[in-house]
């Protein structure tokens, strides 16, 4: 029985993920502000987007408002790719870039 509960799962330990944006909570539970990161995986650098205004950030910032930042801040949503999705992305990008410099 644990062989037929077990084996679904095994390709997933096969997938690898890639972390691709995460959502941050800037307050308190009764209380709080809500923004976002997105990695470019064309440019290979992360854009912070908070209500109107976006920004580049590098991965430092990124990753000290996931752990606890200034204040009250931390992630609450992390969002993945499959390998095949990155990859995807990533030849899409390539060949945009080839044709408008090629």
């Amino acid at each position: 029985m644990e062989k037929v509960l077990t084996q679904p799962y095994t390709q997933e330990k096969q997938t690898p993920y890639y972390l691709h944006g995460m959502l941050i909570h800037d307050g308190v539970a009764e209380n709080g502000h809500y923004f976002s990161y997105i990695y470019d995986r064309c440019k290979k650098h992360w854009w912070k987007m908070n209500d109107h205004r976006v920004e580049q950030v590098s991965e430092e910032i990124v990753f000290k408002d996931a752990f606890g930042g200034e204040g009250y801040r931390s992630a609450c949503n992390l969002l993945y790719i499959s390998k095949h999705i990155k990859d995807s992305i990533e030849k899409y990008n390539r060949q945009l870039f080839t044709e408008s410099h090629g």
